[in-house]
């Protein structure tokens, strides 16, 4: 997959083929909607580690004004830390909620769709990892776009770091 990834002009960034989770559906109670409870673990997760990295700025941002001036370098690159760990998990949640297969998303749209639809679904997802690759962006940015606007007036809104960071 990153070999493939590299073969796409302007690619921003490289990913690999990870493992579905493995789960034994005896233990489930409902062998239908529990797969979707289990598929939105991991964007779940995306979502609370980016939520958290965001509160972490704040008490940064809010805190700034009185640091010494010997911790604002620290601060700034701290910040950036930060700025990143966030994108990254909105950005693996987002990618996640992709509705085809194999990403998690399917399981999701799945439970919605009829039987007919869920062969349909599942027929795709021999090819699903192309698809994604053609389509992710286009589908990725406007979601992005609104995220890191979220990001960026959660984390910084009324404070001093306001201008620096939401120009």
């Amino acid at each position: 997959m990153p070999l493939l990834m590299l073969s796409i002009p302007n690619a921003r960034f490289l990913f690999g083929w990870a493992k579905p989770v493995p789960f034994n559906p005896r233990n489930l109670k409902d062998f239908r909607r529990d797969p979707v409870w289990i598929a939105l673990a991991g964007p779940g997760s995306n979502l609370c580690l980016a939520l958290t990295t965001i509160a972490v700025m704040r008490v940064l941002a809010v805190l700034a004004p009185i640091l010494p001036l010997s911790m604002v370098p620290l601060l700034g690159s701290s910040l950036d830390f930060l700025i990143m760990l966030a994108g990254i998990n909105f950005l693996l949640m987002v990618f996640n909620l992709i509705p085809i297969p194999p990403l998690d998303g399917h399981h999701v749209l799945g439970y919605f769709l009829p039987p007919s639809g869920q062969r349909m679904l599942e027929q795709i997802g021999p090819f699903g990892i192309i698809i994604v690759i053609m389509i992710a962006r286009p589908v990725i940015q406007i979601p992005m776009d609104l995220l890191y606007k979220f990001l960026f007036f959660a984390a910084f809104y009324g404070t001093e770091l306001q201008e620096i960071f939401m120009g």
